[in-house]
């Protein structure tokens, strides 16, 4: 049985919850993701650690998690994405 959790694509990374534990990591930080077929994703840091995940997305295949992080990654290394925010007034 595995355990509810999420992962959402943020503007400066991935956020990552399973079984209460949240763990943030930095597009910086990432430098790639695979897909382990239908057992989960690979994600490798610039440190060389590999963080899998051996989770169910939504009904979305492993694969296409994985291409949605690495697509997401690349935008936000190349300035493409902004926030809701962006280019209003804050305090």
């Amino acid at each position: 049985m595995r355990d509810d959790g999420y992962l959402a694509l943020r503007v400066h990374g991935v956020e990552i919850e399973l079984g209460g534990a949240t763990r943030f990591i930095a597009w910086d930080e990432l430098v790639g993701v695979r897909a382990l077929g239908e057992d989960g994703l690979e994600l490798e840091l610039r440190a060389g650690e590999r963080v899998r995940l051996s989770q169910r997305w939504s009904g979305e295949t492993c694969a296409g998690v994985a291409k949605a992080i690495e697509t997401t990654r690349k935008r936000a290394g190349l300035g493409l994405i902004r926030t809701a925010a962006h280019g209003s007034h804050q305090a």
